[in-house]
């Protein structure tokens, strides 16, 4: 990575290369919650004569953009700062949103930033394959918050549970996709009802052929143990469903010569804590054991599960999970090839690096105190951590997601999208205690607008 000082205007007259790109993202400042956003502006499409804007605006010539969990606690954070992105983007296009697992709290969000009226028009989502099982355990889990600390769980939370591949076409995406993890899943898809009442109107997409395009390429193109695996399931409402494994959304021009890329990684919840959860609703329920996938499927009962048998579901879930976290998707966002490309940060500035080092790497909910959780992560993502400039702490900076003694990466940039409105410690001290100890920099983003992490990178090829 360069120094500031040896970068000038893009000028193509003086043989600047034209393939170089400006990479902006922004952790956006919704306290409680999640919300990323990314882009990438290509000089061949916007030659440039300035720095993109600050905050939200940076996004405005983005010919991509993608988005990162779209949920805070409360929802006008979220609210507010999905009004923010869409002021700064006219074409109200969105490339890819990634939600990283069923929580209220990173995907309320979503219907409001999909909404057909006002909101963008989505090209590709992705999110973890998750049984209905563990769904349910999803439900029982928001459940148990509200109780105890009170809020609502609404329509749409509901109706992911339920049906999720119905309920995300009803928005028009292209495409949906459903990342499953290293194994451990059961076979029981992810929901195929009709689509919901009142239909969808699919908005126009980017168009798939286009100057810029997403293709879904191997994870890990050098492991022949860990092919790519792509399935077509079937199509929903006009979109099409898939299910992968070992998968890649890389973005490129029509050359192969400009390529980024975004590489979920699925970190499956534990079996047995849903084999438990699985046992207590069919006793709950009165069934007969091992009839639960039979039952789920009523619609009466999936009614007491939202109202007469709500407080029993929750009090099974703090008993078969404790502090267990359930299936996440990781996500890191970063170069192909880094080795070929040279980059120079403008916002916040760096020093310079032997590695072109300015991946970013968000964790959802994902667990990684044992030592066996931090080498699947690795073996994940292998060299991607070396390349990563910003590592966002899972589950808000809990202790019960991360070891301070054990941190996966050296990150220049720790985030901790944290501002909790009850007594939880989020982020944990000890966590800001380790980086600070790495001599690297901590940014806890709440949910005031002045606290959101801004970055800007222009990424050229090397010579």
């Amino acid at each position: 990575m360069r120094q500031r000082d040896t970068i000038h205007f893009f000028d193509p007259d003086a043989g600047d290369d034209p393939r170089s790109f400006f990479h902006v993202r922004r952790q956006m400042p919704v306290g409680q919650g999640g919300f990323h956003v990314g882009g990438l502006r290509f000089l061949t499409e916007h030659p440039w004569v300035q720095l993109p804007g600050h905050r939200a605006a940076r996004f405005t010539d983005a010919e991509i953009l993608y988005v990162y969990d779209c949920g805070s606690e409360p929802k006008k954070h979220i609210y507010r700062e999905i009004g923010n992105l869409l002021d700064s983007r006219p074409d109200r296009q969105l490339d890819i949103l990634v939600l990283s697992h069923f929580d209220r709290d990173h995907i309320c969000g979503t219907p409001r930033l999909l909404r057909a009226s006002d909101g963008f028009s989505v090209n590709t989502i992705i999110l973890p394959f998750v049984d209905m099982d563990e769904r349910i355990v999803a439900l029982a889990r928001a459940t148990a918050s509200t109780e105890r600390f009170g809020g609502q769980i609404d329509t749409f939370f509901v109706d992911m549970v339920f049906e999720p591949t119905a309920t995300l076409a009803a928005f028009g995406p292209r495409r949906i996709i459903f990342v499953r993890g290293d194994g451990g899943e059961g076979e029981r898809g992810p929901g195929t009802a009709p689509r919901p009442d009142g239909g969808s109107d699919p908005k126009a997409a980017r168009d798939p052929d286009g100057p810029i395009r997403v293709d879904l390429k191997p994870a890990y193109p050098d492991d022949p143990q860990r092919p790519l695996e792509l399935a077509t399931i079937g199509f929903e409402n006009g979109s099409e469903v898939l299910e992968v494994r070992h998968a890649a959304a890389v973005i490129h021009d029509s050359t192969w010569s400009l390529l980024w890329k975004l590489v979920p990684w699925v970190r499956p919840a534990d079996p047995a804590a849903i084999a438990t959860f699985r046992a207590g609703v069919e006793t709950i329920f009165n069934w007969k054991r091992g009839t639960f996938d039979t039952h789920i499927t009523e619609a009466n009962v999936r009614k007491q599960m939202v109202t007469t048998k709500r407080t029993k579901l929750a009090q099974l879930y703090r008993t078969a999970f404790g502090d267990k976290n359930l299936t996440s998707l990781c996500l890191y966002s970063g170069l192909v090839t880094p080795a070929n490309f040279d980059a120079m940060a403008f916002e916040p500035m760096m020093e310079a690096h032997n590695l072109t080092k300015i991946g970013w790497l968000g964790t959802g909910d994902t667990r990684l105190i044992e030592p066996g959780e931090r080498a699947a992560f690795g073996k994940g993502y292998g060299a991607d951590v070396n390349h990563t400039s910003t590592f966002v702490f899972p589950h808000h900076g809990s202790i019960n997601n991360s070891d301070a003694d054990h941190l996966v990466s050296d990150a220049d940039h720790w985030v901790a999208a944290a501002d909790p409105i009850h007594d939880w410690e989020h982020p944990h001290w000890s966590l800001e205690a380790a980086v600070s100890t790495m001599k690297r920099t901590f940014h806890r983003v709440r949910s005031p607008e002045a606290t959101g992490f801004d970055e800007t990178f222009l990424v050229s090829p090397k010579v």
